[in-house]
């Protein structure tokens, strides 16, 4: 239930999709998906991202239950609910309530409860939340900085997190070389959507061992570089390749940079 994403339609939307050739153990059950918090803002019309697309597509395909996200529904339970269909009393996905400590809001400090919502985010990264706070008594903790602009400089410069970021760009760089060579034999090969699938494969394959970016993040990254270049892909397919597929500024940037500056 989306809103502003049809056009000239503000209201909150939803797509339903009839199959009356479910297989048996899809029968008597609705899947729902509720992907309301995760498309692009728009001045006059929202609109649904790659990354949004890939993930609905995926999961409505392998019909997987995500919390907050998308569950299968039994006919009964839907109908103990006088057959209401609204998206959100099946898969609520509503934000949990914040943590609310009036000692902390009085006299300033960071719950250590709710430093502990985070500790999955500082572990992926190899960085310790003890870098920018300290222990304030028994139950809180306190920023060892007096200057908020000074947060991202300290975690970027963090050498566990900097191993990290190497590490993707390590296999980045891998997953690259590979799916390069295939790049250069499309040319005849109409197969487009087959190398889609290898692509995305492989770079799931190369960064989901690393424990940092799930599944859906990993295709959002992929889809994304996807989109900007299926056209030249169709290009390459059809007529081979051309020099004229690569933007002008690129070469400049890449060849010329000096020349710029100095003509700059």
């Amino acid at each position: 239930m989306l809103p502003k994403l049809f056009y000239n339609a503000g209201i909150p939307a939803c797509i339903i999709v009839i199959n009356k050739n479910k297989p048996n153990h899809l029968k008597n059950k609705i899947f729902f998906i509720n992907a309301d918090k995760e498309y692009g803002e728009g001045r006059n019309q929202n609109y649904l991202r790659p990354e949004d697309i890939e993930k609905i597509v995926t999961v409505f395909h392998s019909k997987r239950e995500i919390p907050k996200y998308s569950r299968l529904v039994d006919i009964k339970e839907i109908e103990e609910n006088d057959f209401n269909l609204n998206i959100r009393r099946y898969v609520d996905n509503s934000p949990d309530p914040e943590m609310e400590d009036i000692h902390a809001h009085i006299f300033g400090g960071v719950p250590k409860k709710e430093l502990e919502l985070y500790g999955e985010t500082f572990k992926k990264f190899g960085v310790s939340p003890y870098i920018l706070l300290r222990k304030k008594g028994d139950r809180y903790l306190e920023f060892t900085i007096d200057d908020k602009i000074k947060i991202r400089e300290i975690i970027e410069n963090n050498e566990n997190l900097k191993v990290i970021l190497s590490e993707h760009m390590k296999k980045l760089k891998e997953w690259w070389e590979e799916i390069k060579a295939m790049i250069v034999g499309l040319r005849g090969n109409s197969n487009l959507w087959g190398f889609r699938n290898i692509g995305i494969k492989k770079l799931k394959e190369k960064l989901l061992p690393l424990g940092v970016l799930d599944e859906f993040k990993v295709a959002g990254v992929f889809v994304n570089w996807w989109e900007d270049l299926k056209y030249d892909f169709k290009s390459i397919i059809s007529a081979g390749w051309s020099k004229n597929l690569i933007e002008d500024e690129i070469i400049k940037e890449k060849f010329f940079k000096s020349e710029l500056q100095e003509i700059e």
